[in-house]
């Protein structure tokens, strides 16, 4: 995505007249793709990715400069107003891929907060406001739930994290999960089971568990599909 305010609306030929060289462009497009897949990761694995926090706020970033940009130019000349309206669709659009993939997110955070909070490395995943969010969560949670029925149980069952043998009341993501996936880079022969080992190349795509697939996918050496 480009930023408007960098672009001469009233000598531009069109909406591909970027002011900006081919590089800056590929960049701010790549950004955009990194995201889109990061949203897509994260929709299909069934633990919470480590927080995108610089495509995010550089993304945010565009979006405001953009945003001002246009609506500095909103009473400009018929022609230039078509332009404007062409980035008015991209800024849209992108605002809309950073709030889906924050709301994935935070539906995630929602559905595992207590493991997520119990959790040093799933903990470190989440952004400042997302740890606030999911603490703010549980404790809301937490008395939500003792006032309707946890007070009415036994005392070893009053609490949200309580335990009894191997049964525990905090969900947790299900690591044996099937998904599906692309290699994305080289990796060579990699492990599916005990003495058994399959070669992936770039471009192939597979089901497998995503327990075995954890390392490859924060390593961002496949993209789930």
């Amino acid at each position: 995505m480009s930023d408007l305010g960098q672009f001469d609306l009233d000598n531009a030929g069109g909406p591909s007249t970027l002011g900006l060289d081919e590089e800056e462009e590929e960049d701010e497009f790549g950004e955009i793709r990194t995201l889109q897949q990061a949203w897509v990761d994260e929709k299909l694995c069934p633990e919470i990715l480590t927080y995108e926090s610089e495509l995010v706020d550089n993304l945010r970033e565009q979006i405001e400069n953009q945003q001002r940009a246009i609506t500095e130019n909103s009473d400009a000349s018929v022609e230039n107003k078509d332009i404007a309206n062409y980035f008015q669709m991209e800024v849209d659009r992108i605002r809309f891929l950073v709030k889906s993939y924050l709301r994935t997110r935070l539906l995630k955070i929602e559905k595992y907060a207590l493991y997520a909070l119990k959790t040093a490395t799933v903990r470190e995943r989440l952004s400042q406001p997302e740890l606030e969010y999911a603490k703010s969560y549980v404790n809301l949670l937490e008395s939500h739930f003792k006032e309707s029925f946890l007070s009415a149980l036994p005392q070893n069952f009053r609490n949200l994290d309580s335990k009894e043998g191997n049964l525990s009341m905090i969900p947790t993501p299900n690591f044996n999960t099937h998904v599906f996936f692309r290699v994305t880079e080289p990796v060579g022969d990699f492990e599916i089971a005990p003495g058994d080992s399959v070669s992936f190349s770039q471009g192939d795509i597979y089901i497998m568990r995503y327990e075995r697939l954890q390392t490859l996918l924060a390593e961002k050496k496949i993209q789930l599909i």
